[in-house]
């Protein structure tokens, strides 16, 4: 008999405990530690879909961010244009120097990072405040919305942390489970006095380097 481990993965943890469910349920043999067995699998399957769920909502939230993020990008360069051509194409006027104190390429290199939203946050204020900027209100009505809804976006990530660090706890609980109950069950059934050949033959063959093989078992 192998000893399972978390190192052998969730698939193949799985499909190592039905498989010794499924032998000893042909044979009739301890009812009880089947029904273990079956709880501590079902228990991972569950546990396992709800990891991959909350996973699943913090990568699209984060795929989302980066969209909202180019759009701030898009929409800020959009002003800097706008902004430029004011002041006659000069970088060095007061007006664009006022609004773009540090480089604009610099200030928006990141995605949605804490430099940037500062940036354009205080590029917002700038342009609210300023009353030389009154022929940019409507680029600027633009970035602030686009900023706006980069922050929900943020926001909404923000929440996923927690449901999926949940979720990865009572899926680790739940593989520890499964491997504990999978790897007592030989004793267990030695305990039974079952024929020792039998109780050798309830168990699937696993590779010794689980890593190297994600199907987990040898072929």
């Amino acid at each position: 008999m192998h000893r399972l481990s978390e190192d052998h993965g969730v698939p193949t943890i799985l499909r190592a405990v039905s498989f010794l469910v499924a032998r000893m349920q042909a044979h009739e043999l301890a009812p009880p530690i089947v029904d273990e067995l079956l709880y501590v699998r079902d228990e991972l399957v569950a546990a396992q879909q709800n990891y991959e769920a909350t996973r699943t909502q913090r990568l699209a939230a984060t795929a989302e961010i980066a969209y909202r993020d180019e759009l701030v990008d898009r929409a800020v360069t959009h002003l800097a244009d706008a902004a430029l051509q004011a002041c006659d194409g000069r970088r060095d006027a007061p007006l664009f120097k006022f609004l773009f104190p540090i480089d604009l390429n610099v200030a928006i290199a990141s995605t949605a990072g804490h430099r940037q939203n500062e940036f354009v946050r205080g590029l917002i204020g700038r342009l609210e405040e300023d009353p030389r900027c009154q022929p940019l209100v409507e680029l600027t009505a633009e970035v602030k919305a686009r900023q706006t809804e980069l922050e929900g976006a943020l926001a909404r990530r923000e929440a996923c942390f927690e449901p999926e660090s949940r979720a990865v706890a009572r899926r680790n609980e739940a593989i520890e489970a499964a491997c504990r109950g999978y790897n007592r069950c030989h004793a267990r059934l030695q305990l039974c006095r079952v024929d020792p050949l039998l109780i050798e033959s309830l168990y699937p063959v696993l590779t010794h380097h689980p890593t190297v093989d994600p199907e987990g078992f040898e072929t």
